[in-house]
């Protein structure tokens, strides 16, 4: 009853107000089952989750504009995975690079043949196959820095460990990718593995001078949030026009600045914009 009362008051909403009322949808529906699930001593993803599903095309079709909410999501990944990097120096980020990278490797190895033969024995073959064993190699980036930011978890021994592997899946990602989509080539490879490199190094020379930037606008919150934002930008379009994941650019965006005088003050004002835009995605 209240859903075809929705679904008959969205019919007549005004053409230039229909994004507002899906976004006001979710913020509403996923604030009412974020309380449940709380009431049980659960964390708010499924709640978030679950409001996708149930306002999404699977059940009542109430989001219309799919690219709109997509774009905003992807922005809500990018906050997140900046804030995640806020919380990780350089120092701590290369203490575990060494382990992050051969654990990932090996864990994305055995998944991979694992699904591989179980998929073969279900009667795949050719390429299905190897889709079917790279989509359970990866894991979701964003759910599990989600849940490691909601434990506060992130700077800790495992969640840098965590945050490293998923890292190196996402790169493995982009040469798998890469590969499908043309023919195997090690120039593809390098290709890759090269701008990921540069990205590190961008990080850690703006890092070096960012401080004066952030010192010269800290008397104003609206240009100090305004930089911070920019920042967060530059790495996520210059990532895109690398042809690589935002992912790694929002993340060496936060990392780059997680030696900062003012990381206290850049965490206060992302957080917000980060839970904020993680619903919508959810």
């Amino acid at each position: 009853m209240i859903f075809n009362f929705i679904q008959t008051f969205m019919a007549n909403v005004p053409h230039e107000l229909v994004v507002l009322f899906e976004i006001g949808i979710i913020i509403v529906l996923a604030t009412v089952l974020a309380f449940i699930v709380r009431l049980f001593k659960q964390p708010l993803i499924p709640a978030y989750i679950i409001t996708g599903i149930l306002i999404g095309p699977i059940f009542l079709g109430l989001i219309q504009n799919s690219e709109l909410i997509t774009s905003l999501s992807e922005i809500g990944v990018a906050f997140l995975i900046f804030a995640a990097g806020l919380e990780i120096k350089f120092s701590k980020l290369k203490e575990v690079g060494k382990v992050a990278t051969i654990g990932g490797v090996l864990q994305m190895g055995s998944l991979f043949l694992i699904a591989y033969i179980i998929a073969f024995a279900l009667g795949f073959s050719g390429n299905a196959l190897i889709y079917i064993g790279l989509a359970v190699t990866f894991s979701s980036t964003m759910i599990v820095v989600k849940l490691l930011a909601d434990k506060k978890e992130i700077n800790s021994l495992h969640g840098r460990l965590i945050i490293g592997i998923l890292l190196i899946q996402d790169i493995a990602a982009i040469i798998a990718l890469t590969i499908l989509s043309s023919d195997l080539s090690l120039h593809n490879i390098l290709l890759v593995l090269g701008r990921a490199a540069m990205f590190v190094i961008f990080a850690v020379i703006l890092s070096k001078g960012i401080n004066p930037i952030f010192r010269s606008t800290a008397d104003n919150e609206e240009l100090f949030l305004l930089v911070a934002i920019s920042f967060l930008f530059l790495f996520v379009l210059g990532s895109i026009v690398a042809n690589l994941s935002l992912i790694i650019g929002a993340f060496f965006a936060g990392v780059a600045l997680a030696n900062s005088d003012y990381k206290i003050e850049l965490q206060g004002k992302i957080t917000p914009l980060r839970e904020f835009f993680a619903v919508i995605f959810f």
